[in-house]
């Protein structure tokens, strides 16, 4: 448990701040970032502070997308 408190993960692939832990253990301060399905690439579309593309909504049947 003191390891897991004293994490403090700056440098990593995920959005948001760096990575800490609450006394529980939990890591309460990181983001969710939605994912659509891109011309055959995962593509984040929000937050919009990260997104590489405007969410396309809705999303055309699977059978309609590129």
């Amino acid at each position: 448990m003191k390891a897991i408190r004293e994490t403090d993960i700056a440098d990593h692939i995920i959005i948001g701040p760096p990575i800490k832990f609450d006394e529980k253990g939990q890591n309460v301060g990181i983001p969710s970032a939605s994912v659509q399905s891109r011309s055959l690439t995962p593509t984040v579309v929000l937050p919009v502070e990260v997104a590489t593309m405007s969410p396309m909504l809705p999303m055309p049947p699977w059978q309609g997308r590129t």
